[in-house]
């Protein structure tokens, strides 16, 4: 224990019917759940996930996860010159204004486009996902 944590003290007894630091017999078991109750983000009796993803924070995560590969990928092309070029040619296939050619400044419009590309893929991801989850 560091000298920032306060010792615990133990609860009295009549606040929780036990006896301070009494420890769990194997003869005795805790009480089941009340049915149809359920942690977030566990599996129900039923096998349906209760829990919905945050639109905002999978937009976000597959935004900043999209532009940092393509941000990644074209520092590697500038570095060794031709890494995954075929990769970076289907990119420029799809993103208008983006050439593969190796340049800074493609490198830059390309993760500008993934940061978007990334963020619309994330939002409609969350949110099929949690309007096929409930139905």
């Amino acid at each position: 224990m560091n000298h920032h944590q306060r010792p615990q003290q133990p609860i009295p007894e009549h606040e929780t019917g036990v006896r301070p630091f009494q420890t769990q017999r194997p003869h005795q078991r805790l009480a089941a759940p009340a049915p149809n109750t359920h942690l977030p983000g566990t599996v129900t009796p039923g096998g349906a996930f209760p829990t919905k993803l945050d639109v905002k924070a999978m937009t976000i995560t597959v935004a900043l996860m999209w532009s940092a590969a393509m941000l990644l990928t074209g520092i590697a092309s500038l570095v060794w010159n031709g890494y995954a070029q075929a990769f970076l040619d289907v990119v420029a296939s799809v993103y208008p204004g983006y050439n593969a050619t190796s340049t800074l400044g493609d490198v830059i419009v390309g993760a500008l486009y993934a940061l978007l590309d990334g963020a619309v893929g994330g939002l409609v991801l969350a949110w099929l996902y949690n309007r096929l989850a409930t139905h």
